[in-house]
């Protein structure tokens, strides 16, 4: 009986080929195919995977002195939507306005909604505006998310209109101050130094608000 043959590989010879296995594409390949083959079988076919509209992200990465690609997966806001963002970045900053949601948040619904149905509302334009010309009255200085608010009120009734449009209203800085067109903080002064607040005018063209100034 002839002598079988001597199959014997040397220890770093092994480890060279294992190596070579491990970085193989075929292999890989064929790894993956056979792991859904066997889930197909024990558990029926796969569900297919959600489809979603993402941005990807690249950066090169070092993996045995070779570059890779590494993918990142980012969410990102649908074209239809990209409108709403700005008001669900106010929706966060009326939730903390203790005054301000009591407007534009009062109701049961989903706060989103309300804060969009509320904020569209004529009324609901004057009563913000009430609240922070008392605000201003008392010495408090408007913020960003203030004047958010406001804005966010006239373009939102705006859009429920189709011909005529409410405006703003503005006083000239350095101008007389005029008790018929003008509302003053504090009681001093006969020019106008800053204005702290728009005017309200109606669509029918009717100053509803006038404009908020400090004098000096």
């Amino acid at each position: 009986m002839d002598d079988e043959p001597n199959m014997k590989i040397k220890p770093n010879k092994l480890d060279k080929y294992l190596e070579q296995l491990e970085q193989s594409d075929m292999l890989i390949k064929l790894v993956k195919k056979i792991g859904r083959a066997l889930g197909q079988a024990f558990f029926g076919e796969a569900p297919r995977p959600e489809i979603r509209t993402v941005e990807v992200e690249k950066e090169k990465l070092v993996y045995k002195d070779r570059y890779i690609d590494k993918e990142k997966l980012v969410e990102v806001t649908p074209d239809w939507a990209k409108g709403l963002e700005q008001y669900q970045r106010l929706l966060a900053a009326v939730s903390g306005h203790a005054e301000l949601r009591a407007v534009l948040l009062a109701g049961n619904g989903d706060p989103f909604l309300t804060l969009l149905a509320n904020a569209s509302q004529w009324e609901n334009l004057l009563r913000v505006w009430d609240v922070l010309a008392s605000r201003c009255k008392a010495g408090h200085a408007l913020t960003e998310h203030e004047h958010a608010a406001l804005g966010a009120c006239m373009k939102l009734y705006n859009l429920t209109l189709q011909d005529r449009q409410a405006t703003w209203q503005d006083a000239e800085v350095g101008g007389d101050y005029d008790y018929e067109r003008h509302q003053r903080v504090g009681n001093k002064g006969e020019r106008i130094k800053v204005q702290v607040m728009p005017g309200v005018v109606n669509p029918g063209g009717n100053v509803t608000r006038k404009v908020l100034v400090s004098t000096e």
